[in-house]
């Protein structure tokens, strides 16, 4: 079988480098439909399909509020507090909300992303220092210091890289904070992957310390084995209680628990998998038009496979050969089609979007799969009907000295118009 295998590859190899013409418009047909769905899939995979590159992001879920009218709105410190004591289906429950601001005090005063958090962040997040140390309980709360964790690309910029932490200080929003730690540049915080600083919740400048003072996300993880539902049954719940025991504040108000990759991807998903169709569309409309120049090829081909028939080839074993032509056609052109794909990835990227950083879309193992089982797929659905045409000669016609087989002729005719209709159509 591996023999045989050898030979049709051997074999569709050099009758392809006698065609070098249709080659090259096969190559160039492919290359286009195969690199356009595979550029848009490493897309999709990175928004829709790729695991989130956080500590146990399979089970990260936000946690909001709802006001009467069923808007989504934030947590108050308070209601953070509440909900973290009260819902049993999470691990943990951590608070944060992103803010720029200035960052004065220096020979190079700058606008930066910082983030107000509770104290678990980092631990919530699963993220080590790199130096120093981050955020201990109670150093949220109302009269903690100001203490500020910063990245490892604002120390090196702000603190010229000096591992010596001690008595580092940086002006922020016109307070003094002492820096107690770096972290590493590689975590991008969720839903603001800018944030260069984190800073204790209390000292949000939109924190007045009433619990109608709504500005923190939450953001959970659920315990192994309770679903969404049961977390959202439980915060539904617990928004129940705060409204009786506080109905100036609550009255009125819900709960809402999502997954974060909903979150995140929400507004996109619909758009993704619309383009990620369209492209398939035009890799359809590819191998439509490629069965059409391989049935216009083939008519060159009838006597060949006439003699071969007749020398006792099964039309399983014709069928074979002209399929492991059309796939070997198929492979080069994908080939070809990961080259542009990487090229037009790059200019995905560069257009105006804000739901994917360019480091997440990358040609990754799973991109390479799919290219590989589109290039596959795609040679056997524009070789698999013209296959089927020529694997049956009628062999009196061919075989017959001058013998053109118009029968076979006008039946060839009536399978090229209705690929014609099929890419009209498409």
């Amino acid at each position: 079988m591996l023999q045989n295998l050898q030979q049709d590859v051997r074999y569709g190899a050099r009758l392809l480098v006698k065609k070098p013409l249709f080659v090259i418009i096969a190559l160039i047909t492919l290359a286009l439909g195969i690199g356009a769905n595979t550029a848009i899939f490493s897309v999709v995979n990175a928004v829709l399909l790729r695991s989130l590159p956080y500590h146990k992001g399979d089970r990260m879920v936000v946690v909001s509020s709802t006001t009467p009218s069923a808007d989504f709105d934030g947590l108050s410190p308070q209601e953070l507090d509440e909900f973290r004591a009260g819902m049993n289906s999470l691990e943990d429950l951590v608070g944060f909300q992103s803010q720029s601001v200035n960052v004065t005090g220096t020979d190079r005063p700058d606008r930066i992303r910082g983030a107000f958090v509770s104290a678990n962040f980092f631990q919530f997040f699963n993220l080590n220092p790199i130096i120093g140390r981050t955020f201990v309980p109670g150093e949220d709360q109302p009269g903690a210091a100001r203490f500020v964790v910063v990245n490892e690309k604002m120390w090196r910029e702000r603190l010229q890289g000096d591992p010596n932490l001690e008595g580092k200080k940086l002006i922020l929003n016109n307070d003094a904070y002492s820096v107690i730690g770096v972290v590493s540049s590689d975590f991008k915080q969720p839903l603001d992957p800018d944030v260069e600083a984190w800073m204790p919740m209390t000292y949000y400048p939109g924190n007045s310390g009433q619990r109608d003072a709504r500005f923190t996300v939450g953001m959970g993880h659920l315990k192994p084995g309770v679903s969404e539902r049961q977390a959202q049954a439980e915060a539904t719940t617990i928004a129940s209680q705060l409204a009786q025991a506080y109905p100036k504040e609550n009255a009125g108000r819900g709960a809402k628990v999502e997954d974060l990759r909903n979150v995140l991807v929400s507004g996109v998903r619909p758009m993704l998998w619309l383009l990620f169709a369209a492209v398939a569309v035009i890799l359809l409309i590819a191998c439509a038009n490629l069965a059409n120049l391989l049935l216009a090829r083939g008519l060159s081909r009838q006597k060949e496979i006439a003699v071969r028939a007749a020398l006792g080839a099964s039309r399983w074993r014709l069928i074979r050969q002209l399929l492991t032509e059309t796939t070997l056609l198929s492979l080069v052109g994908g080939i070809c089609g990961l080259l542009l794909a990487s090229w037009g990835l790059k200019a995905l990227l560069k257009l105006p979007q804000n739901f994917i950083r360019a480091e997440d879309a990358t040609l990754d193992l799973r991109v390479l799969f799919f290219a590989l089982g589109v290039s596959v797929i795609t040679g056997w659905l524009f070789g698999l009907i013209p296959a089927l045409q020529m694997a049956r000669p009628r062999l009196q016609s061919f075989l017959k000295e001058g013998g053109r087989g118009s029968g076979d002729g006008a039946r060839w005719n009536r399978v090229r118009g209705g690929f014609v209709v099929f890419q009209v159509a498409l």
